[in-house]
């Protein structure tokens, strides 16, 4: 198969069947199905062991332990592919039909005969509730997000896309799962971000591809931001009561671990290394240096660079 599609599954038994009947109705067929339950409690299991038998899906149930978090199901699976190229895919989406084909054509354009450059594609998403009723046409413009934000030194600050909307080639997957520590990992598709962004290329496509379901039990889901005065109000109280600069301390620590980690895997080039390796070691400076490097680096999230300048 050319494509493996790596489904991280927990409690999944009310989405789960609208996912793979998504799957099968794909115009591109050439690709294979991992499944790994991360110990659920309800039917999952069940449902996808009765729907392989009748479906003419390519799936694979993986067999081992639960791993405990989303992110370390996503990654344990690596180790099981070998693929030319993967593709993340959330238990509760629904994929339109022409995804893993527009995908596969767009990251093979990138690559342009290099497959051994590590490349990553991502595109844009449908934003649904429960009932797969439309919220927004854009998880882009309703994230508020800019998408042309993939250089590393943004990469470092914050994500572009959640995993459900990337395909990413072997010598970015065969990469990304070299890290040893995973606990130094934010996220899987953060993850991939960055090192794709490290190593090779990264690129966006400019048209929602799945419809990305909200509710209660989303892992990471879709937020809208707008500055109502509601949201300023809540933001001012926050900063004065000092829960903003703590809430950024930790949020900063937890970059800086993951840029620790990127720094970490071989063959990392010398500009991308003395920029992770410094973001990793900011907090060993004094406020003037700290500063200095995040305005001159451009190491600031879009939309919080007041709360760099108070406490960074």
């Amino acid at each position: 198969m050319e494509i493996a599609i790596i489904i991280a599954t927990y409690n999944s038994a009310d989405y789960i069947i609208d996912l793979l009947e998504s799957l099968e109705r794909q115009t591109y067929k050439n690709f294979s199905c991992y499944i790994h339950d991360d110990g659920s409690s309800d039917e999952t299991m069940d449902l996808i062991s009765e729907y392989k038998k009748c479906s003419r899906l390519d799936i694979k149930i993986l067999n081992y332990p639960p791993v405990g978090s989303a992110k370390g199901n996503f990654l344990s699976m690596l180790n099981y592919v070998s693929e030319p190229y993967i593709m993340f895919c959330d238990h509760d989406d629904v994929w339109l039909e022409y995804k893993v084909e527009k995908s596969l054509k767009r990251i093979k354009e990138v690559e342009d005969g290099r497959i051994n450059r590590p490349t990553l594609v991502f595109s844009d998403l449908i934003v649904v509730n429960e009932n797969l009723e439309t919220i927004s046409v854009s998880f882009m413009r309703y994230g508020g997000l800019r998408p042309d934000r993939i250089k590393t030194n943004q990469l470092l600050i914050e994500n572009m896309a959640p995993g459900c909307t990337m395909i990413a080639n072997k010598a970015l997957y065969s990469l990304a799962r070299k890290t040893t520590d995973i606990n130094s990992i934010i996220m899987h598709d953060h993850w991939f971000m960055l090192v794709a962004s490290c190593f090779g290329k990264v690129e966006y496509l400019d048209e929602p591809l799945l419809l990305y379901r909200q509710h209660g039990d989303n892992e990471v889901g879709a937020s809208q931001k707008i500055a109502t005065p509601t949201r300023v109000r809540l933001a001012i109280i926050r900063l004065l009561k000092g829960k903003q600069s703590r809430d950024y301390k930790k949020w900063l620590s937890e970059l800086q671990e993951q840029a620790h980690a990127v720094a970490g895997i071989p063959g990392l080039p010398e500009g991308k290394a003395r920029l992770c390796k410094s973001f990793a070691t900011i907090g060993d400076k004094n406020k003037i240096k700290r500063v200095l490097f995040f305005v001159s680096r451009q190491v600031i999230k879009r939309d919080h660079k007041l709360w760099f300048l108070l406490w960074c």
